[in-house]
């Protein structure tokens, strides 16, 4: 259809460019045209041409008699002929417009020896033609509103289109834009959950470094309190049954005063200073039970030393329990996290190539409508420089053509045989 509707446009161009030229010269040549019939006629009409017609020709002269009335009003078949083509002539005459047509059929009827049945085809082609050519106006008058009627509700159609196309292009832009923006957000979220793990790893491996470097510690210092409270023992406890040499001995006094007398006697701590060689066994006892005293507040201060490391541990043991949860706790819910994020990044990234794939389509769809408009406004253009003359002269050319049609019709009634008075028609020519 734009194919067609370009081609007639370039056709009308041409057409339209070579129409005023053509046009002018048409105009200049009938001018001319009717200026020398005129006067051909007027010197050939006028009553010294007739008074020299009628003392050169005699009433013998055959066809030539034709410009002589007879005395006694009989009129030969020439002078009748030679009257009824002056009645066309006249009625010619009075005809409007300038179509050079018209003039040659006013040269051709001022002949001596006129053919009637070719002026009268000449006279039937130019009504024919002129019924054509208002049957042509009427076409175009046609096309033309048809065309204006077309174009303008393609214009309308097209204005509502490209507006409609421009707020969707808008459109597009902000739901790109926004989705751009949340793709970077996501991104950055993910980034940052990236750098969380990270330093949570970092965090998680430098608190494991401590309490494996503490934890080692402390095992150690108990293990060098116990083996310290072992090596007290193997002194002060060789039996390993839990009782101290001074205990010992105090419980084989204690039986042995319980057996014999109550109250000691010397005699009792002979026998028992008798087990010792140079030393009594009161004075074993005694020094035995100092030192003693001194290894329990020794082995007791260990056993508290060894119970607060053993707490201690425990305690460590706990946190680094309740650490590592909790950082197993942070990577599985960033890991999940981020499964979502990336997910989502995913279903935004493949939304954002869909919309961009529909933007550049979209947009194409768009330059091809505005083209379009462009084009229809060229087609609108060319309509009015073709048809605005057509419309604005069709009343007139139709007068014209009426009135044309009208004169040729009376002349080549004229030509058949009608009576028209000669007064008359020298009267009208006397208007002319």
């Amino acid at each position: 259809m734009m194919a067609a509707d370009t081609k007639m446009l370039e056709n009308l161009d041409t057409d339209c460019d070579a129409k005023p030229v053509e046009w002018e010269k048409r105009t200049k040549m009938r001018n001319d045209e009717i200026a020398a019939i005129h006067d051909t006629v007027k010197l050939l009409s006028n009553d010294d041409a007739l008074d020299t017609f009628k003392g050169s020709m005699t009433a013998g002269s055959g066809d030539n008699a034709a410009f002589l009335q007879l005395s006694n009003g009989a009129t030969t078949e020439a002078q009748k002929r030679l009257q009824q083509a002056r009645d066309a002539t006249a009625l010619l005459k009075d005809m409007p417009g300038v179509r050079p047509e018209v003039r040659f059929l006013e040269l051709a009827l001022s002949g001596k020896k006129v053919d009637f049945s070719k002026v009268t085809k000449m006279i039937n082609e130019m009504i024919s033609n002129d019924e054509k050519a208002q049957t042509n106006d009427n076409d175009n008058k046609k096309h033309c509103k048809d065309q204006f009627h077309k174009t303008e509700s393609k214009k309308q159609k097209l204005g509502r289109k490209i507006s409609d196309q421009e707020a969707d292009k808008a459109d597009r832009i902000e739901k790109m834009d926004t989705l751009q923006a949340e793709i970077k957000d996501t991104t950055e979220e993910i980034k940052a959950l990236d750098v969380l793990v990270k330093e949570a790893k970092a965090e998680r491996k430098k608190q494991n470094a401590e309490y494996t470097e503490e934890y080692a510690g402390k095992q150690s210092a108990s293990e060098i309190l116990q083996f310290a409270k072992k090596r007290l023992n193997e002194f002060y406890n060789p039996t390993g049954e839990g009782l101290s040499l001074a205990s010992v001995a105090n419980q084989k006094l204690s039986d042995m005063t319980m057996k014999m007398n109550p109250v000691p006697t010397k005699s009792l701590f002979k026998v028992l200073d008798s087990r010792t060689p140079g030393v009594t066994f009161l004075q074993v006892a005694e020094a035995s039970n100092k030192r003693m005293g001194d290894s329990n507040k020794v082995v007791k201060m260990f056993n508290v030393m060894l119970n607060d490391l053993k707490v201690e541990m425990v305690e460590m043991k706990h946190e680094e329990s309740n650490s590592q949860q909790a950082y197993e706790k942070v990577v599985d819910q960033s890991a999940k996290k981020r499964a979502t994020y990336v997910k989502s990044l995913t279903v935004k990234e493949n939304a954002k190539a869909d919309g961009e794939e529909v933007h550049v389509r979209k947009n194409k769809e768009l330059e091809a409508t505005g083209a379009e408009a462009e084009a229809n406004a060229g087609t609108i253009k060319h309509l009015h420089e073709e048809c605005d003359w057509l419309l604005e002269n069709m009343e007139v050319r139709r007068a014209e053509r009426t009135a044309e049609v009208d004169g040729l019709n009376k002349a080549k009634a004229v030509l058949g045989g009608s009576d028209y008075s000669l007064v008359q028609n020298h009267a009208f020519l006397g208007r002319r």
